[in-house]
C-alpha cells in the first residue's frame, strides 16, 4: 500500500518541489531523518548546463550524485547514494537507474554483474509504503512503475505495474486530434503493446544505482533558451554528432516541446514495432514512450486546438509491422507533409527508407541540409556530393508539387 503526496497518475509533473538550499543547477540535500545526502539536479540560470558536453560544463555548474561514506548502519556508500537519491526525488524527475536481475541470473559464477540494463525513470508520485518506507511511482522505459527503498543494506526493487500507454486514455478520444482512422490504429497500436507487455518478465528490477539527471522544467527551459536544438536534426552543423544518453533519452519530448513552442510543426513518434523489427527499448527516445513524451503530447493535444496526428504504418523486411504517429500543427503546408510521410510510411525509430526517402523526410520535418547530409550519409555511407545534390533536387520538388 502507498501513501502518496500526489496522484500516481500526474499528467504533466512540471511543478516539482523547489528546495530551500541551492548551489547553481544542482542542490544537496541532508535529510535528517535518515542521515542521507544526495546531490539532485534542479533548475539553474543556464538552462542548457546538462545538454552541454561534459568537457564544457563549468565545474561549479556540474551535478552529480554523492557517494561519501557516511556513518550508518549501510556500508555500501553506492547503496546508500541511491536511497539518498530516492530519498530527495519530487515529482517531474528523471531519474537515471542502473539495474539488474532480482534473482542474480546476470552474474557470472564469481558472483559479478555481467548483466546490467540502464533504465530512466519519471517520478510521477512520491509517498511510503506500508512498511514506512520510501516509495515512488511514475513511468519506467515506457511501463508504470514503483521504486522502493527496502531499507538496511538492500537495493531498491522495482515494481512493474503495468503498461504506460493502454489505447484507454481519455485524450486520444478527443475527435479533432485524430485524422482518419488514426484514433482507432493509436489505439490498437497500444493496446497491442500492452498485452505483450504484460505476457512479458521484466528482470532488471534490483537498482545497483540510481541518480538524479534532469527535470522536466529544466528541458523546457532548455527548449526555450535554444529549440534550435530540437528542430533542426542531429549533426556537426548544429549540435555535437556524439551525443549522451541522456540528449537521446529526452531528444523526442524536447521535439514536443518546440512543437509547442512553434519551433517546429511536425514531429514523428515511434507507436510500435511487431517483435523483431525494431528495439524501442533501445530506441527510446525516438518514442511516444521516451522519458516525459506521452507527457508532454497529451498536454499539447488538451491545451492547443491545432494539434492533429496522423498515424504512418509500413510493413518491416522482418515482415513485422512498424507504426509511427505524425503529430503536428494544422495548416496547409504540415497537413500536406504529414499525408506525404504517412503515405511514404515514415518511422521514427527505423529505417526503412531509401536514401531519397530520407532526404524527403528530413526536409519536411524542416531540418537543415546540412543535418541531413550527415544522416543520409551515416545511414547509408559515403555518397558523393553530385548524386546528394541531385537527391535533394528531387525532394525539394516533391515537397513543393504537394
Amino acid at each position: 500500500m502507498l501513501t502518496t503526496s500526489t496522484s500516481s497518475r500526474v499528467r504533466h509533473p512540471s511543478a516539482a518541489a523547489t528546495p530551500t538550499t541551492t548551489k547553481s543547477n544542482s542542490v544537496t540535500v541532508i535529510n535528517r531523518r535518515r542521515r542521507c545526502v544526495a546531490v539532485v539536479v534542479r533548475a539553474s540560470a543556464d538552462p542548457l548546463e546538462r545538454f552541454a558536453p561534459p568537457h564544457r560544463r563549468s565545474a561549479e555548474n556540474s551535478t552529480s550524485t554523492s557517494s561519501a561514506t557516511l556513518t550508518t548502519s549501510v556500508t555500501d556508500p553506492i547503496i546508500e547514494a541511491t536511497r539518498a537519491t530516492l530519498c530527495e526525488s519530487v515529482v517531474g524527475d528523471l531519474i537515471s537507474l542502473t539495474a539488474e536481475a532480482a534473482d542474480g541470473s546476470g552474474r557470472d559464477p564469481n558472483g559479478v554483474s555481467s548483466d546490467v540494463l540502464d533504465r530512466w525513470f519519471v517520478v510521477c508520485g512520491t509517498g511510503t509504503s506500508a512498511g514506512g518506507r520510501r516509495m515512488l511511482e511514475g513511468v519506467l522505459d515506457g511501463k508504470r512503475a514503483r521504486i522502493l527503498d527496502q531499507g538496511g543494506s538492500n537495493p531498491p526493487r522495482i515494481g512493474i505495474v503495468g503498461a504506460q500507454l493502454d489505447g484507454q486514455e481519455t485524450w486520444m478520444e478527443v475527435k479533432r486530434v485524430m485524422v482518419g482512422d488514426s484514433g482507432e490504429a493509436l489505439r490498437n497500436a497500444l493496446a497491442n503493446r500492452a498485452k505483450r507487455l504484460a505476457r512479458e518478465t521484466d528482470a532488471a528490477t534490483l537498482v545497483l544505482k540510481a541518480s538524479s539527471a534532469l527535470t522536466l522544467e529544466m528541458l523546457e527551459k532548455a527548449v526555450e533558451e535554444r529549440p534550435e536544438f530540437w528542430s533542426q536534426g542531429d549533426g556537426a552543423h548544429s549540435r555535437r554528432v556524439v551525443v549522451d544518453d541522456l540528449e537521446s533519452a529526452t531528444k523526442t519530448a524536447g521535439e514536443l516541446l518546440a512543437l509547442k513552442r512553434r519551433a517546429r510543426d511536425l514531429v514523428l513518434l515511434q507507436v510500435s514495432c511487431d517483435e523483431g523489427a525494431c528495439d524501442l527499448t533501445s530506441s527510446l527516445g525516438n518514442s511516444i514512450y521516451a522519458p516525459y513524451a506521452a507527457m508532454v503530447l497529451e498536454d499539447l493535444v488538451r491545451a492547443d486546438d491545432s494539434i492533429r496526428v496522423r498515424m504512418s504504418t509500413t510493413k518491416t523486411p522482418e515482415g513485422g509491422e512498424a507504426q509511427t504517429a505524425i503529430v503536428y500543427r494544422e495548416d496547409a503546408s504540415a497537413s500536406k507533409r504529414a499525408a506525404l510521410l504517412a503515405d511514404m510510411g515514415a518511422q521514427a525509430a527505423r529505417t526503412m527508407s531509401t536514401p531519397l526517402e530520407q532526404v524527403i523526410i528530413g526536409l519536411a520535418l524542416g531540418y537543415k541540409r546540412e543535418n541531413i547530409e550527415h544522416y543520409v550519409r551515416r545511414v547509408n555511407g559515403d555518397i558523393d556530393n553530385e548524386t546528394l545534390a541531385d537527391m535533394f533536387t528531387s525532394a525539394q520538388k516533391t515537397l513543393d508539387d504537394l
